[in-house]
């Protein structure tokens, strides 16, 4: 005899309900574990060291005792505001002291070689100039120096006293430096014997210089410049001027 199945007798109806409860007892329990890892991974993104945690370990009350000498006050001022204006303090002298000094650092390797091939000129330079005496100078060398050192105050004193917001003396003056008259050409000069004394200052050979109306006359273009300067030095020279007086 042949054994019959137990599912023979078993309704469509209650195997499908089967199925069912079935089921739902397997999404109840794969929901359950859904949650309890869900929990403990945001319980793990929160510190241990919270005020919600009961659990405080030793490393906790350390890590909440450690800023508290931050909070104390010194003079009314809480320490860490103390460090902050001291170190913004430092840093702004640094600031100030590389704008001084003009402190950069050299961008490529042609800038540094060039820095130092100037430093060794001007060194150089500098030691050259130390082993020259005035004496060893020629006098025409020294007349020129003294000159473009006359020259260059004269005029940055001529530029400082133009007033550019009084427009009667401004144009007049700026006509005067930028437009100037086409300068007079002096072929030669005459000088009256009388004045011999200045061709002697000017270091002129009176005895070769030609004579007309009796009056001296100066035709070599260095020898006119000289005569000029003498003149020069003798109206500004307080010791010619003043003679009987010590200085």
């Amino acid at each position: 005899m042949t054994k019959e199945s137990p599912f023979k007798y078993i309704k469509l109806h209650d195997f499908y309900l089967v199925i069912t409860k079935v089921q739902k007892f397997n999404n109840r329990s794969s929901n359950k574990m859904d949650s309890a890892t869900t929990l403990l991974d945001y319980s793990s993104s929160f510190p241990p060291c919270t005020k919600g945690n009961t659990n405080l370990t030793q490393e906790c009350i350390e890590q909440e005792r450690e800023p508290e000498w931050l909070e104390n006050e010194v003079a009314g001022i809480r320490i860490w505001q103390l460090v902050g204006m001291v170190l913004s303090v430092i840093l702004a002298v640094t600031i100030m002291i590389c704008c001084c000094i003009r402190f950069r650092i050299p961008r490529t390797k042609q800038e540094i070689e060039a820095d130092y091939i100037r430093k060794k000129l001007t060194h150089s330079f500098r030691k050259e100039l130390a082993k020259i005496n005035d004496k060893e100078m020629d006098e025409m060398d020294l007349k020129i120096a003294e000159y473009s050192i006359a020259y260059n105050k004269y005029w940055n004193c001529q530029f400082k006293a133009i007033n550019h917001r009084n427009p009667e003396s401004f144009f007049p003056k700026v006509n005067r430096f930028f437009r100037p008259k086409p300068q007079r050409k002096i072929d030669r000069l005459e000088v009256a014997q009388e004045d011999c004394q200045l061709l002697q200052r000017a270091q002129c050979d009176i005895n070769n210089l030609p004579t007309i109306n009796n009056k001296l006359v100066v035709e070599n273009p260095t020898d006119i410049l000289n005569v000029f300067g003498a003149y020069y030095e003798i109206i500004n020279s307080p010791c010619f001027t003043n003679t009987n007086i010590q200085l």
